[in-house]
């Protein structure tokens, strides 16, 4: 019965997915959605060499990636390898750091660049965040200019390459900024990629939202009651207690949406007639 219950919680959780970066407004200006993003850095540690390898691809729309390396998870949208090489002994691997498609993200422009930000991989007990910029850089197809760990848990990693560039639909290339606008300036909250609402959808949005959530919690209330009513009984004992409380619920809530919005309805018309005297 234990095992009913948590797969029915389980199938409530939001599946989540790499990024349709040219749905998202900061993303789809930049070419990032066109490359896959690799690059390596090289720590003399001796008598090893410590070698870092990078990799990074977010958007939904690249359906081919050739250079994705061997050790890390297919639902990567960012990986490093760390390996540690000695003279005359193979290269071993000693750490794998899966940035998987549900970590959340965070893109902005940022002094005239992209800059994404990861937050919350799994590592073992610990948690990783990885701070990306990338630059314009037309010739090539992209480096790594700089790697830096910030403390056990961050990483800052600057590429330079095409796909740090502007599409040709999105005026200049990155980093030029021709007619002295904003591009120096610090984002503000509307230049992140996060949902906002257009014009008049704001309401309809947290409506839609509202709706939703409340759907959730009636389903966790029947799933938690009728497995409380029915625990030590069998799976068809718990499958008419849900059955019976769903039907009752689904009977009755016309007639409660239908006497809140006469409350609300009786409520706004007391007050406009309020606003009024008689002369």
């Amino acid at each position: 019965m234990r095992g009913i219950l948590v797969a029915a919680l389980a199938s409530l959780l939001p599946i989540c997915s790499a990024l349709e970066c040219s749905k998202l407004d900061v993303l789809a200006k930049y070419k990032i959605d066109e490359y896959e993003i690799t690059g390596m850095s090289t720590q003399n540690t001796p008598p090893s060499e410590t070698i870092e390898a990078w990799w990074f691809s977010i958007c939904d729309e690249q359906d081919s990636k050739p250079a994705f390396p061997d050790q890390c998870n297919a639902k990567d949208v960012f990986c490093g390898v760390t390996s540690v090489a000695l003279p005359a002994k193979p290269t071993m691997v000693t750490r794998v750091m899966d940035f998987t498609d549900s970590v959340a993200v965070e893109a902005r422009e940022l002094n005239g660049a992209l800059n994404v930000r990861l937050i919350g991989a799994a590592w073992g007990p610990h948690t990783l965040n990885a701070d990306i910029t990338l630059l314009c850089e037309e010739n090539g197809s992209g480096r790594l200019k700089e790697s830096k760990w910030t403390d056990e848990s961050n990483v800052n990693l600057l590429f330079s390459g095409p796909f740090g560039c502007l599409k040709e639909n999105n005026g200049d290339k990155g980093g030029d900024n021709k007619d002295g606008g904003d591009s120096d300036k610090e984002p503000h909250d509307g230049d992140k990629d996060t949902p906002k609402p257009k014009g008049g959808a704001g309401l309809g949005s947290w409506l839609v939202w509202l709706f939703m959530y409340a759907i959730i919690f009636a389903l966790v209330y029947l799933v938690v009651t009728s497995y409380m009513n029915t625990r030590n009984g069998s799976f068809n004992d718990f499958r008419e207690e849900f059955v019976d409380r769903s039907t009752t619920f689904a009977t009755n809530l016309p007639q409660f949406a239908k006497e809140v919005a006469g409350k609300i309805v009786n409520t706004g018309s007391s007050s406009q007639r309020g606003g009024y005297s008689a002369v």
